[in-house]
């Protein structure tokens, strides 16, 4: 199910969208979806990695936390 949302975005971020949308050859919603999900992802990544380094007694890598989180 897709529900719509408006966002208001600076002239500037804009233009780069619609740039980068023709240039990649999709939508300029597929674009912010991507980069929502990316967000959401490194947000989640990176609380696990705070809550997993604070948490642990030997070196952590980025790849250890995210074995965890995939």
């Amino acid at each position: 199910m897709s529900n719509n949302i408006t966002i208001e975005l600076p002239e500037p971020i804009r233009s780069q969208l619609a740039e980068a949308s023709r240039e990649d050859g999709v939508s300029q919603a597929e674009l912010v979806t991507s980069a929502v999900k990316d967000y959401l992802f490194l947000r989640k990544f990176r609380r696990q990695r705070e809550k997993m380094i604070s948490q642990s007694t030997q070196p952590l890598t980025d790849e250890d936390v995210f074995e965890r989180i995939s």
